[in-house]
């Protein structure tokens, strides 16, 4: 869960409109800029330990790891909806914007809420949810183990809410955790136009909440707007991660691909943000459909900056040695690998990038 949590950050994170204001703060000089990677790499391995730390997040990973009575609704965003990200160039390529939409706009989290209404206990002699009391009335609440070798079942899920079902466009869900009596996780979702596909809205929020004192919240906002037709998609998302209001990871993304006349165009704009610096990255492609001659990577601009608009260097993607490798460029004008640079941060974002555009 740990991995997909934070590459789902990563699908869903995000593009300012404009990196600039009407005066640009003065570019960074090389040491600058390292100082900045080095505040950059020791806030992310600081945050994603604190962030798999958390008790919200350990005690909806062990809730994960059971066997339950059915499927439930996703926090973040889908499996089909990431595979469909992640295939939005090849499948415009080949004009194949109709199955992109359907892939995005699937559900899979198809439980009838009436039908589980009760109280289920965990049993761990059978290693399942066994239903005990037809009560409450309203809600589905789901009492476990935490850790997962606790002698009782001292946490609880309690899902008050959720309107999706096989036949519909969307639905609402939500639904909590609370740890002998204090809340550590609550989510509230909603989505509509699923099925449809003129329009897909879909947002959520996360709270994962820890036990200790001071108490430590980490706050996770997505939102997803889709809209097209045959030959036009448009998908605009944005996504927050807070710590106590403070922003750990931000941003959105804006994706236009269509076809005409036998020719794919993709363009799309984002930005990922960790704490103090972003990475501004845009796409523009434009082939015939089925070309794959043309290289994707001569048509990426991936700009860094600080937060308040600082510009540290750009990425590019070259060949060396017959493989296309990251190369960050100083504003010096001065280069090195960018893995070598930015290390786990970069590795995960083009990894995630690298799969989109198949590198």
């Amino acid at each position: 869960m740990k991995t997909r949590m934070f590459l789902t950050m990563l699908v869903a994170l995000a593009a300012f409109s404009s990196c600039s204001k009407d005066e640009d703060p003065a570019p960074l000089t090389k040491e600058q800029a390292k100082a900045e990677v080095v505040t950059l790499k020791a806030n992310y391995a600081t945050e994603m330990k604190a962030m798999d730390n958390n008790e919200g997040v350990k005690v909806l990973e062990s809730f994960d790891g059971l066997n339950l009575p059915f499927e439930l609704p996703g926090g973040e965003m889908s499996r089909s909806q990431i595979n469909a990200f992640y295939s939005n160039v090849e499948q415009v390529k080949s004009s194949d914007i109709s199955s992109l939409k359907r892939s995005i706009g699937e559900y899979d989290d198809t439980f009838v809420f009436k039908d589980y209404v009760g109280t289920w206990e965990w049993n761990g002699n059978t290693k399942e949810f066994k239903k005990t009391s037809t009560t409450p009335s309203d809600k589905i609440v789901l009492k476990f183990p935490y850790p997962s070798n606790s002698a009782t079942n001292n946490a609880v899920y309690t899902i008050t809410k959720s309107s999706f079902t096989s036949e519909s466009d969307g639905g609402e869900f939500a639904a909590n955790i609370t740890l002998s009596g204090s809340e550590v996780y609550n989510i509230s979702l909603s989505a509509s136009g699923g099925n449809s596909f003129s329009s897909l809205n879909y947002n959520s929020k996360t709270v994962y909440t820890s036990l200790t004192t001071p108490k430590v919240s980490y706050e996770h906002n997505n939102s997803m707007n889709i809209s097209g037709s045959d030959s036009k998609l448009s998908v605009k998302a944005s996504y927050s991660v807070k710590k106590n209001g403070e922003i750990v990871l931000a941003g959105d993304y804006d994706v236009t691909s269509s076809t005409s006349n036998n020719a794919a165009t993709v363009v799309m704009k984002s930005t990922l943000r960790i704490v103090n610096i972003k990475f501004v990255y845009e796409v523009s492609y434009s082939a015939n459909s089925g070309d794959g001659s043309a290289s994707m990577n001569q048509n990426i601009k991936m700009g860094v900056y600080k937060v308040d608009g600082a510009k540290i260097g750009d990425i590019k993607y070259e060949s060396v040695n017959g493989t296309v490798v990251a190369i960050f460029y100083y504003t010096s004008g001065e280069k090195v690998p960018a893995l070598e640079l930015f290390g786990d941060v970069f590795k995960a974002w083009n990894d995630l990038y690298g799969k989109m555009l198949k590198f």
